[in-house]
C-alpha cells in the first residue's frame, strides 16, 4: 500500500512554514531604535556602568517585497540577523560578552538579568539626551539588553541586519541615521563604611539537648550585613571574585580553637556560612556527631530575616576533635546592590589569646572591613 504518510507531513510542514520567509536582500526594511525611556522625561535612563546593570534597547523592524506588501519574518530569525555597534567609534556590541574584567566594554544580550535596569530617583544625572521614534506598526519587537563598563554621557547604537547573501542593513548608514542613544554612568564601590556595624549578632538558635558530656552547649548568631542607605539592598554575593553564588557558602569549619577548658565559655569549634540574600527561610545543619553516643546533633534556624541584607551566620559548638585550621586569616567576598554595584569585603579575625594550643585566630569575634 502507498504510503501518504511522509508526504503529508512535508505538506503540513511546508504549510505551517510559508509564513516564516528567509532574510533576503530583495526585502525592504524599516527599523527603529529605541533605548529605554523615562515616561515623565521622555529620555534614556543612565546605567550604572558595572558590566552587569542592564538597559533595554527595543527594536522595532518591519520587511516588505518589492511590491511594497508585508514579508512576515519570525523573531528568532531576526534575532540570528541582527548586530549592534556604536556609531561614533564602529565598536561592535559582542553578544554575551562577558564585561567583569574588561575596560571600556560593551555587550548585549537577549536574556534579562534580575538586577534593576533603571536606577532610582536618588540618582541624578544629566538628562539632556535626544530621544528615538517607535514605529507606529511593527512586524517584529525585539527585545535587547545593553550592559557596559565604559562611562560615557553620549553613546549611539546602531543596528545591522545581515542578508542571506551576506550584505547588510545599517540603521546609521545614509540616509537613515537611526540609533538608540544611552549614557553610562561611573559605578559605585562601596566600603565596610557604607554598611553598618556586625556587633554581638543576633543569637537565633541554641542547643537545649545537651548533658556536657557527650554533647556541649551550642549557639548560632546571626550578622547582617545591611547598607546604611536605606534606598539601597544587597541582593547577590559573590564568593569567588565576580562570579555571583547561586548557593550558599560554609566559609569556615574550625574543629579546634586551639583551648580546652579555658576558651571563651567552653566552646572549642566554630562554623561560618554565608547566605545568599532572596526569602526568609528555616535552614539545618548537623554540627557534630558522636561516635560514642551513636548519634549527632542539628541547629535549626532563620536567615534573611532582613531582605536589605545579606546574612552571615555563625555557629560555635564545642568537639573533641582536634585537627586545627590556621590558615584562614580572613574571609574574602564581594556582596551586590540591585544594580550590580559592588561591595568588595571581606571577614578578619583578631589574634587568638590561646596561640600555645596552635590555633593563631580566634573566630570568635568577626570583623567587617573592605578587601
Amino acid at each position: 500500500m502507498f504510503n501518504l504518510k511522509p508526504y503529508l507531513l512535508l505538506i503540513l510542514f511546508l504549510f505551517t512554514n510559508s509564513t516564516f520567509a528567509a532574510i533576503n536582500s530583495d526585502y525592504q526594511v524599516e527599523l527603529d531604535l529605541s533605548a529605554d525611556h523615562s515616561e515623565s522625561n521622555n529620555v534614556p535612563m543612565p546605567f550604572f556602568a558595572n558590566g552587569k546593570m542592564q538597559s533595554k534597547l527595543n527594536v522595532t523592524v518591519s520587511f516588505s517585497d518589492g511590491y511594497g506588501n508585508p514579508v512576515s519574518v519570525n523573531d528568532e530569525e531576526v534575532r540570528n540577523s541582527l548586530s549592534f555597534y556604536i556609531k561614533s567609534t564602529n565598536i561592535e556590541l559582542t553578544k554575551d560578552q562577558d564585561c567583569s574584567y574588561r575596560r571600556d566594554c560593551w555587550g548585549y544580550t537577549y536574556s534579562e538579568n534580575d538586577y534593576v535596569h533603571q536606577m532610582g530617583t536618588s540618582y541624578q544625572y544629566a538628562k539632556s539626551l535626544p530621544t528615538s521614534r517607535l514605529l507606529s506598526t511593527p512586524q517584529n519587537l525585539i527585545t535587547a539588553w545593553v550592559y557596559s563598563t565604559e562611562v560615557a554621557q553620549y553613546r549611539a547604537v546602531c543596528a545591522r541586519i545581515q542578508f542571506d547573501n551576506n550584505t547588510t542593513y545599517d540603521s546609521c548608514a545614509h540616509p537613515y541615521d537611526e540609533n538608540a542613544i544611552y549614557q553610562a554612568v561611573q559605578p559605585v564601590v562601596y566600603t565596610a563604611n557604607d554598611f553598618a556595624e556586625l556587633g554581638e549578632g543576633e543569637k537565633v538558635w541554641e542547643e537545649e539537648d545537651y548533658d556536657d558530656f557527650y554533647f556541649s552547649y551550642a549557639e548560632v548568631r546571626n550578622f547582617y550585613i545591611t547598607p546604611i542607605d536605606p534606598s539601597l539592598r544587597l541582593v547577590k554575593v559573590s564568593t569567588d571574585n565576580w562570579q555571583e553564588s547561586n548557593h550558599d557558602n560554609e566559609f569556615l569549619n574550625d574543629q579546634w580553637l586551639g583551648c580546652y577548658s579555658d576558651c571563651p565559655e567552653g566552646f572549642k569549634s566554630v562554623k561560618g556560612f554565608l547566605f545568599t540574600p532572596g526569602q526568609e527561610r528555616t535552614v539545618t545543619h548537623e554540627y557534630v556527631w558522636n561516635s560514642a553516643a551513636g548519634e549527632s546533633r542539628t541547629a535549626k534556624w532563620r536567615v534573611n530575616q532582613k531582605l536589605r541584607s545579606v546574612t552571615l551566620s555563625k555557629l560555635l559548638y564545642s568537639t573533641q576533635n582536634t585537627s586545627q585550621n590556621d590558615t584562614q586569616s580572613e574571609y574574602r567576598f564581594i556582596a551586590f546592590d540591585q544594580y550590580g554595584n559592588k561591595a568588595p569585603l571581606k571577614l578578619t579575625y583578631p589574634e587568638s589569646e590561646f596561640t600555645d594550643g596552635g590555633q593563631r585566630w580566634d573566630y570568635t569575634q568577626w570583623n567587617l572591613v573592605s578587601q
